[in-house]
């Protein structure tokens, strides 16, 4: 675990007596949730048996939601309210740390703050709980000095990051070139020119910062975002450049650029990001993404040009190391295997239907990809130009990475101690992918050529080495892969060089790195991430130490800070010194018998005593540990030689050499050209010191990446370096939960404590002496007078004398530079400076005073308020008393009104109850007139229908007749005609037998007859369907003349009911003639009512004119009853008479067809019995004369009737 370092807390207080007074608010130290809140129950306890002992009883004081938003702990057995002895020597200066209590009265009344600087008591406990309540309320962001602390709220936040916000930091930060403004001043609550902040710490606020400094001041801008995995540091990244690129952003000429911006961040996670058990998106790789600007033409406006990347330290293990459901490969492979066949198809078909599971880089992982994550990398590395040939090669080298993986060795048959490949098919695969032999691989993967001097030997492998070159070959080929990638993304984005010497570019550089990490195994990588913070952590504390000694020479300020604790140039010294341990590791690795164990030999025997070196007795001879600045962490060495030195042999670069992979071949190729060289300065060295043992020093990793840290810290130098710590709340990643001691570790490691003690070696506040003056000199009241309006010259004495009679003592840095705790405040040439809490204690003072004087104030006010609200009652007494008699005599005159108006309303229920009756007596002999007039009516409709029935009835009956009478001429034509054909039949067949001369004609007449008499039978049949369909047609047209005669019945009856409504018109119009006279009289009764009375005449007014608005609305109602039914009358009878049209034309249209069909098909029938008698007739007389030849005479009769 992170050991840290002592509690940082400083009370509030001056006293040491004062933090203990009993009901105090504290924390207390606990082993499972770092500090809890408590309560001082007891300042001292007096133990019989230690009496030295400095304790103190206390109670647990947990909030309400301790329990929701804490993550809790099994062995944890805390209880609220739980009094406990705390020993007093454990804790620094051996006070508790208070905590912030917060008075409901303030504009914020919640129990946190944004800026920390609002904090009256300041340490890693109030931090932490301040921080948690910001989670918890869902604010993810807060401020400690000039560091944005990013907490991952695990939950996307409403509005946190709208236009709307955006646009708000821009307009309060850049459009008002607030970055002109040092962040020390920003700080304060207003700076020099009186303006003021009202910004909340965000990550807009530091991107806009940036973009204002930049554009005001021309100095480059870096923005360094770290934190461990799950922080959320990608997404701030991506945050911040989408933040930039808008600000930057001129629509149509920065439309492409900003777009490329935007979608370079997929790229850089699909080959960079991967799912861990910490994270589900978590960065692979350090990044540095540098925004370049460039001054527009026509203002003085920055507009983004370009942007270039840079990687830091790629995880290239992750390609090759054991997969599970939560630590899987990089994104890029399982999107590669949610393409569309049809690409799998082109690219190389042993992808097709392939999953995870059948390659072995990939098996054990669950990595769900949809085929839309596919398309938009597609379409973004198109942006970027990789199209067609190079994303061919691109994907096919990814191809090769995972089949290499599926290669398998055992032992070779004819040699114990050689290896070949096991599967032949996964071999064939992947000679198919390079474009080499399977000979040529299998050889380059389970042999290895060693040449001394002039001789050449082949080693075998075992499987186990064979594995491990495949691994290495894989690694290799996918950190080319990444590093093309990144070539090609910076030769399309950046920025063109610069032509005009006036025309102005700049940078702001955002440097996504890992946080300080320690495990329970610290490896390589970890010695890699820690050197690279502690080289930030040491730029920061100088950054701010240089920032605030500028100020202080300024100023004309000589004091010196003690900033040992926070110097990390031994840490630093320990591991890039001149005997550090990336010089003993390259040492290492350029001798031939170096090993793990000497390496950490030689650290421990070389850096004996060195404060920086963490050594324990019982670590392995491969271990040691070294103190950082966040904490000890300890490294196993025992593969650090092997990433160190980072080498091939060269079977596999000349394999890789001979890849038909362009860009694995172009990579290969000048790796190899660069191990070339190695080996030649190897051979040429001449001393121990010699060129060759440099080159091969140079080429280690360390070498390398203390290289880029050297350059990145050089680019550094000449910008001015923005803060942005992530911060993950809990390992669950649930939302609103905190861990106590996994917060505290990020923060410790984030350096948020180190800014701490920073501002507390400084003076963190600092005031103008007229507003010093004018603020504080009320708490010297008896020396009021002197400090008004004292002469520039005298201001500093005269605020010395003011601050010497409100401390009793006099600043100790007024002759020599001294460092001293006791110092509260310094003077400056225009400005005094203060220690931190030394404001505080004076603002409380201040208010002291201001409360008793208002105290005074409101004595004054309360009695001159007392004499004026006495004179106010007695004026609204006597007031009262007149109202009050007012009130007795109004009530009488009410009362006689009220019986008026009663004897008024019995007359008038009176007389309406006489209406009401009326108007029920003639309604229901409207009603019996109604009913006598229907009787008749209906007694002759009974009648009309009796007759029209009996009509009906005598029609139909001569219809029937009529139709009989037809029928039976039909049936007995027929008749008829059939007995002619028998007759004829019998004649033809009995002339047949006796002029038996010809058998043929004979039976042609007979077939010919026949055919005819069917289809005369079927001619009859059908005359008699459509006999029966002219019958049922002649049925339905009764039916209609039926209905015809209905509806005339119908209009009869609506032409009766029209003349009952115009008697019911003519009866309402005598009932207004009637009520005009009652309308009349009322008006003379309402005459003389206002002769007797006004107020009678009011009343009777208002009755008036609700029986005459009662009555109007009757007559109008009425009225519209009657346009209604009058309208409703004569669409009924329009629409009946459409309907007769219609069925008039229906019906004569029915019987018109049935009559053509009838006539048609009688036509038909005739025309075909003439034919047939013509033909009867003629054979008849051929036979008889007998003129020509039988066979010519059957051709000629054939003819006739096929013709006919």
């Amino acid at each position: 675990k992170v050991e840290r370092k002592p509690v940082l807390s400083e009370p509030i207080m001056t006293s040491k007596e004062s933090w203990g007074e009993d009901q105090t608010n504290v924390y207390v130290r606990d082993k499972h949730y770092d500090w809890l809140p408590a309560k001082v129950l007891k300042r001292r306890i007096i133990d019989d048996k230690n009496p030295c002992d400095n304790k103190t009883l206390v109670s647990i004081s947990l909030p309400l939601d301790f329990d929701e938003t804490t993550v809790k702990h099994e062995k944890s057995k805390v209880v609220n309210n739980e009094e406990l002895i705390i020993n007093l020597d454990n804790y620094e200066n051996s006070i508790l740390p208070l905590q912030n209590i917060f008075k409901k009265n303030q504009s914020n009344s919640t129990n946190h703050r944004a800026d920390m600087s609002e904090l009256s008591s300041l340490h890693d406990a109030a931090i932490l709980y301040n921080l948690k309540s910001l989670h918890a309320h869902s604010s993810p962001y807060a401020r400690v000095g000039d560091i944005i602390v990013a907490m991952n709220p695990f939950v996307r936040i409403q509005d946190l990051y709208s236009n709307e916000t955006q646009q708000r930091y821009t307009r309060e930060i850049v459009v008002k070139n607030a970055a002109s403004i040092s962040d020390y001043d920003r700080r304060n609550t207003s700076n020099d020119r009186g303006q003021t902040f009202v910004t909340e710490p965000h990550v807009y606020e530091t991107s806009s910062l940036a973009y204002a400094g930049l554009a005001s001041m021309g100095q480059n801008q870096a923005i360094c975002v770290s934190g461990e995995s799950g922080a959320g540091k990608t997404e701030t990244v991506k945050i911040v450049m989408s933040h930039l690129s808008s600000i930057g952003s001129r629509k149509g000429d920065t439309d492409n650029i900003v777009q490329r911006v935007l979608e370079s961040n997929p790229v850089f996670e699909s080959f960079g990001n991967a799912a861990t058990a910490r994270n589900h998106n978590s960065s692979r790789v350090g990044k540095i993404t540098q925004l370049q600007f460039r001054r527009a033409i026509d203002s003085s406006d920055l507009i983004l040009s370009g942007f270039a990347s840079e990687t830091l330290l790629l995880e290239k293990t992750r390609v090759t190391m054991k997969k599970n459901e939560k630590e899987q490969n990089f994104h890029i492979f399982y999107q590669l295997l949610a393409s569309p066949n049809e690409f799998k198809e082109t690219l190389w078909s042993g992808l097709i239907h392939k999953r995870a599971d059948d390659f072995r880089y990939l098996r054990g992982s669950d990595a769900s990809v949809g085929t839309q994550s596919w398309h938009r990398i597609i379409s973004d590395l198109a942006s970027f130009g990789i199209v067609d040939t190079m994303l061919f090669s691109l994907f096919r080298a990814l191809c090769i990475v995972l089949q290499l993986g599926n290669l398998a060795f055992e032992l070779d048959g004819t040699n114990e101690d050689g290896s070949v490949v096991s599967s032949n098919v996964e071999l064939d695969a992947l000679s198919e992918l390079m474009g080499i032999p399977t000979e040529t691989i299998e050889r380059a993967l389970t042999k290895r050529s060693i040449t001394a001097r002039d001789l050449s030997v082949d080693i075998k492998l075992t499987p186990a080495q064979a594995s491990e070159t495949v691994d290495v070959l894989s690694r290799e080929i996918y950190s080319c892969v990444f590093g093309w990638l990144v070539q090609n993304i910076n030769n399309v984005t950046v920025a063109p060089e610069r032509k005009d010497i006036n025309d102005f570019h700049g940078h702001i550089s955002l440097l996504d790195i890992f946080g300080f990490e320690c495990f329970d195994s610290n490896g390589f990588e970890q010695l890699c991430i820690n050197y690279a913070n502690e080289k930030l952590q040491h730029k920061y504390v100088l950054d701010n130490f240089k920032s605030i000694q500028e100020e202080f020479i300024a100023e004309n300020i000589k004091y010196s800070f003690n900033c040992s604790s926070l110097d990390n140039s031994s840490v630093l010294s320990f591991i890039e010194g001149k005997v550090g341990v990336i010089s003993t590791m390259n040492e290492e690795c350029i001798r031939p018998s170096g090993t793990s164990s000497s390496f950490v030999y030689k650290v421990r025997k070389l850096h004996q005593g060195s404060d920086a070196l963490s050594i324990n007795k019982w670590d392995r001879p491969t271990v040691f540990g070294i103190n950082h600045y966040a904490g000890s962490v300890t490294y196993d060495a025992g593969n650090f030689l092997v990433c160190n030195a980072d080498t091939m042999p060269n079977d596999i670069l000349n394999l890789g050499s001979l890849c038909k992979n362009v860009l694995i071949q172009k990579a290969f190729l000048s790796r190899s050209c660069e191990t070339n060289d190695k080996q030649k300065n190897k051979g040429s060295r001449p001393g121990r010191g010699g060129s060759g043992k440099l080159f091969r020093a140079s080429h280690t990793v360390l070498y390398k990446f203390r290289n880029q840290l050297k350059h990145l810290i050089s680019d550094m130098e000449s910008s001015k370096i923005r803060y942005i710590r992530c911060i993950k709340p809990n390992d669950m990643m649930k939302p609103r939960v905190t861990d106590h001691l996994t917060t505290l570790r990020q923060l410790a490691s984030a350096g948020v404590l180190t800014a701490i003690t920073l501002s507390r070696e400084a003076f963190p506040n600092k005031m103008f002496y007229d507003d010093a003056l004018e603020r504080y000199k009320c708490l010297d009241c008896s020396n009021y007078n002197d400090y008004s309006c004292p002469v520039d010259d005298k201001k500093e004495e005269t605020l010395e004398k003011l601050f010497i009679n409100i401390f009793g003592q006099k600043s100790n840095l007024a002759e020599e530079p001294k460092s001293d705790s006791a110092v509260r405040y310094v003077f400056g040439k225009t400005r005094v400076y203060f220690k931190h809490g030394v404001v505080d204690k004076l603002e409380s003072d201040r208010m002291g005073v201001l409360h008793f004087r208002a105290i005074m104030l409101q004595q004054y006010a309360r009695n001159a308020i007392a004499r004026f609200r006495y004179k106010k009652m007695r004026r609204a007494s006597i007031s009262m008393q007149a109202l009050q008699r007012g009130s007795i005599y109004r009530c009488l005159f009410l009362q006689k009104r009220s019986c008026a108006m009663r004897i008024q309303l019995f007359y008038r229920r009176i007389k309406a109850k006489c209406d009401v009756t009326f108007l029920r007596e003639y309604r229901a002999a409207k009603f019996v007139q109604a009913q006598w007039r229907m009787l008749k009516p209906k007694r002759h409709m009974k009648k009309y229908k009796k007759a029209s029935a009996l009509l009906q009835r005598a029609i139909r009956r001569k219809k029937n007749i009529d139709g009989f009478k037809a029928k039976m001429i039909k049936v007995v034509d027929a008749a008829r005609k059939d007995a002619k054909v028998q007759a004829l039949q019998e004649q033809l067949s009995n002339e047949n037998c006796s002029l038996v001369d010809d058998e043929i004609l004979r039976n042609d007449s007979l077939e010919i007859i026949t055919y005819l008499r069917e289809e005369l039978r079927a001619q009859r049949s059908l005359v008699s369907d459509l006999s029966n369909a002219a019958m049922e047609k002649s049925k339905e047209s009764r039916l209609l003349e039926f209905n015809y005669s209905s509806m005339e019945a119908i209009r009869a009856a609506s032409k009766q009911q029209n003349t009952e409504l115009m008697l019911k018109n003519k009866v309402l119009f005598q009932n207004i003639a009637t009520m005009t006279p009652k309308m009349v009289q009322l008006k003379q009764a309402l005459k003389e009512e206002q002769v007797n009375a006004e107020q009678n005449h009011s009343a009777s007014k208002e009755d008036f004119m609700v029986t005459f608005n009662s009555q109007s609305d009757e007559l109008e109602q009425v009225k519209a009853e009657l346009k209604r039914t009058k309208d409703n009358l004569y669409l009924n009878h329009r629409t009946h008479a459409q309907d007769m049209m219609k069925l008039r034309d229906g019906h004569d249209k029915v019987i018109n067809d049935m009559s053509d069909q009838l006539l048609s098909a009688e036509t038909a029938q005739a025309g075909y019995m003439t034919k047939l008698m013509d033909v009867l007739d003629s054979s008849q007389i051929e036979n008889d004369g007998k003129l020509e030849d039988p066979e010519t005479l059957k051709q000629k009769r054939i003819i006739n009737f096929l013709s006919n």
